[in-house]
């Protein structure tokens, strides 16, 4: 009994096995027709098509498929349950995005039968951007009129002389010939441009006008972007905003904004800068220069993180290697530890004679054991700290011990603590607080402390 099973179990894995081999010999299936309700597919439109497929012995599927620009934007596949004629019926559609523009695209039919032979036929359409009539600004205010957008014969479309205030809110509609219903544009925030369909309303705002009224409006209908719309002060088209240390927290950090995402700059290499004023704002000179009314960028190639204190009008810059508070240890790094002296916000990062809030100096140079540190940071006049080659109180370097270069800073007994120095700003001075540079030369016969003020205020926040 287990040698007739045997058999038959053999018997029926052959006869499966004849079963699934493809006949060569057998013919393709045949694509008999293929209609189209057009010859031209508008964006955002639909198309209608019909095809009919045979095949002699059974149809395996069927695929209907649009191609444009050699990608499949629509398809849909039908099985074909063995049957031996099919007339399928569809629409293929394309939706209207930006970047759209007049190409030529495919309709493919293709059919398999069961032997694994396929026939493709294929048939060529145009795709056309819709036919507007017009497109004008809808302001959401009703007591505002609807602005009538002119074409310059390359789908841009512009109106000027215009008085709208800044701020003015509103929709772009665009009436297609031989359609009831408008294209309406909304704002995407994430894109930065105009959708369709977007439920958020289009917000212009011209940031240059001396008058804060929108005179011009200027819609490109190829790619949806708007102008006038708010700027934002940015680095290399990376917006500086206000910031908070965590998002749980309830304010922000004061005073300061910073670039929303770190910043690649190639050492060298010339910097934009949107809405921000080299005239008024400095950046730390560690980092950068100023060549004619251009900014460049002197530092190491790499990621930084800008920030922009408003109260001295000077740009700090974290390094990706060179964070402001690290774990860095001697000789790569030397720790500003004490009160009142902070990076890039005077009393929000002020260590406070809190080591784990420490500054650390970046080294940029080593000439045979004599080692040079230096850190722009924000100081109040009030300030007092000192120097340490370790972390967690290691090893000080005693004011009194260094030289100081420059009219700014000098060692003095701690009030109350006899014996004890710390770094203070020379008696006189006439500010509140600064922005100040400081090297450290140290690890050779003498250390040297120079500084130089960079800004000043008579605000400490």
């Amino acid at each position: 009994m287990l040698f007739v099973a045997a058999v038959a179990a053999a018997g029926i894995s052959c006869q499966r096995q004849d079963y699934l081999m493809p006949d060569p010999d057998a013919l393709p299936p045949v694509v008999e027709s293929l209609v189209t309700a057009g010859e031209t597919l508008v964006y955002g439109d639909s198309l209608a098509c019909e095809f009919t497929v045979s095949d002699a012995s059974a149809i395996s599927h069927a695929e209907l498929e649009l191609v444009v620009d050699n990608a499949v934007r629509y398809s849909k596949l039908w099985a074909g349950h063995n049957a031996t004629s099919m007339t399928l019926r569809d629409t293929v559609s394309i939706p209207f995005q930006s970047m759209c523009v007049n190409t030529s695209g495919i309709i493919r039919v293709s059919v398999m039968n069961k032997e694994m032979k396929e026939t493709e036929y294929t048939r060529e359409i145009q795709v056309r951007r819709p036919g507007f009539v017009s497109i004008r600004f809808v302001p959401d205010d009703a007591g505002l009129q609807a602005v009538e957008l002119e074409d310059d014969g390359s789908d841009v479309y512009s109106a000027s002389g215009l008085s709208f205030d800044n701020g003015v809110t509103g929709f772009i509609h665009g009436s297609v010939d031989g359609q009831e219903d408008d294209v309406i544009w909304g704002f995407d925030q994430t894109a930065g441009i105009c959708m369709i369909g977007a439920e958020t309303p289009v917000t212009l705002c011209d940031s240059e006008s001396i008058e804060m009224k929108v005179s011009e409006i200027v819609f490109d209908a190829v790619s949806f972007e708007i102008t006038p719309l708010e700027k934002e002060r940015s680095v290399q088209g990376v917006a500086l905003l206000p910031y908070k240390v965590s998002p749980s927290d309830a304010e922000n950090v004061s005073n300061t904004f910073r670039t929303v995402s770190p910043v690649h700059l190639e050492q060298g290499s010339e910097v934009a800068l949107e809405l921000i004023d080299l005239e008024e704002v400095m950046f730390d000179p560690d980092w950068f220069e100023v060549s004619g009314d251009c900014l460049v960028y002197t530092g190491l190639t790499g990621d930084v993180n800008l920030y922009l204190n408003t109260l001295w009008n000077f740009v700090f810059v974290e390094h990706e290697s060179w964070p402001f508070v690290s774990q860095m240890a001697y000789p790569e790094t030397l720790f500003i530890n004490g009160w009142g002296v902070a990076c890039p916000e005077l009393w929000f990062y002020n260590p406070n004679w809190d080591f784990s809030k420490a500054l650390s100096m970046r080294q940029t140079g080593n000439d045979g054991g004599e080692y040079t540190w230096r850190m722009t940071v924000a100081a109040s006049v009030d300030a007092n700290f000192k120097f340490y080659t370790g972390s967690d109180w290691g090893y000080e370097i005693a004011p009194t011990g260094i030289t100081y270069e420059g009219d700014a800073l000098e060692a003095r007994e701690e009030s109350g603590k006899p014996g004890n120095y710390n770094i203070y700003f020379k008696s006189g001075q006439e500010f509140k607080s600064c922005v100040i540079a400081l090297e450290v030369t140290a690890g050779g016969t003498a250390t040297v402390l120079k500084s130089e003020i960079l800004r000043t205020s008579d605000k400490d926040k």
